[in-house]
């Protein structure tokens, strides 16, 4: 049985050399499908959060404009011209309906930006599992070619080091 070393493969007459370099994606379907679930479901919780925020800014806008009515239903009864008080009661509910606006773009943003952390932190950690799946079954490809693979040892934040030490000693006792 052939040996491979722990850097290189052979495939026929040519020699590849493996990549060190780590991958974020690694087994496209397992990992994108773990990470739009986990994307998607921030994104709705999150987005029920921004949608109760908007409702309540959006009705205190509305409660503000009765208030501007209100208003300038007394100011009209009462036969005052008191617009000063009136231009200063306009410049305060405008800038509460502006600042209600920010909160909701706000929130939008945060919801957005938590969607995309979430998606990236499921690709990162589900990089972690099948990055090793996928050596496994390199392994095993060299195995069913009849080469003795030598198993490189893992890094400290990998999975399954049980896995691998077993399939090291099954390795080396077998002939």
């Amino acid at each position: 049985m052939l040996v491979a070393s722990r850097r290189q493969r052979s495939i026929g007459n040519t020699e590849v050399r493996m990549r060190r370099k780590r991958k974020l994606i690694v087994h496209r379907e397992f990992q994108l499908k773990k990470a739009i679930i986990a994307g998607l479901a921030v994104l709705v919780l999150s987005g029920a959060v921004t949608f109760g925020i908007s409702y309540l800014c959006k009705y205190n806008s509305y409660v503000l404009d009765e208030i501007k009515r209100q208003a300038a239903l007394s100011y009209a009864a009462n036969h005052q011209a008191d617009v000063t008080n009136a231009d200063q009661i306009n410049l305060l509910i405008t800038s509460v309906q502006k600042s209600n606006t920010t909160v909701i773009m706000v929130s939008i943003a945060f919801t957005l930006a938590l969607a995309g952390v979430a998606f990236y932190l499921v690709l990162k950690n589900t990089s972690g599992v099948s990055g090793q799946m996928i050596l496994l079954g390199n392994y095993l490809d060299l195995m069913e070619e009849g080469i003795k693979p030598e198993i490189r040892p893992l890094r400290k934040a990998d999975n399954f080091h049980d896995i691998f030490e077993k399939l090291d000693v099954y390795l080396k006792n077998r002939p």
